[in-house]
């Protein structure tokens, strides 16, 4: 957890696709696709389709491994999870406050370091990236998908150590203000 420079969503469309959209014209009230322009299909190259097949498919694979959750679908998931119902609230604001819920929110940060996931576990010292480590001994990328049993383990790790002080999101928007209201869920 730490502060963001700069926030991405994972994975992203302009990454994979490139800029492969036809050019438009004004044609009245409507755009229009010239025909005079060439086909997306004319500035490929050779086996180019494929591999724009290819990442359209493993990009319908990540949209499906993540999940905007609402608020309540969040604190069933903690629970579920073996989070303690007396920090819910917290666990909640916190999740909000650093992900907005999102399970493949990723965040570059100025010191080159990524946070990761609902709990913007960060790179620097909790996961690596592209293989296992870190404290939590596990790939940062884990925690992009929706399935949150690692990233929970990890967040209990970071909150047994630190407790909600490391995360600058708890400390914004949550410590000392009204939290959500989880007792519906």
């Amino acid at each position: 957890p730490q502060q963001s420079a700069q926030c991405s969503q994972l994975p992203r469309r302009e990454a994979l696709l490139g800029s492969f959209e036809p050019k438009r014209i004004s044609s009245g009230p409507s755009n229009i696709t010239s025909p005079s322009q060439p086909s997306m299909a004319s500035h490929l190259p050779k086996g180019g389709a494929l591999f724009l097949v290819l990442n359209l498919l493993l990009l319908s694979q990540w949209e499906t491994e993540s999940k905007l959750l609402t608020r309540c679908q969040l604190a069933k998931e903690l629970l579920r999870h073996d989070f303690p119902r007396s920090y819910l609230s917290n666990w909640v604001c916190l999740v909000e406050a650093e992900s907005g819920r999102s399970t493949s929110k990723s965040m570059q940060l100025p010191n080159q370091s990524v946070s990761y996931g609902l709990f913007q576990i960060n790179s620097k010292n909790w996961c690596r990236k592209g293989r296992r480590g870190g404290i939590c001994n596990i790939k940062c990328e884990e925690f992009l998908n929706d399935e949150i049993s690692d990233d929970s383990r990890c967040a209990m790790q970071i909150f047994n150590r630190h407790g909600f002080q490391a995360w600058p999101g708890w400390m914004s928007k949550c410590r000392g203000r009204t939290l959500p209201d989880v007792s519906r869920c």
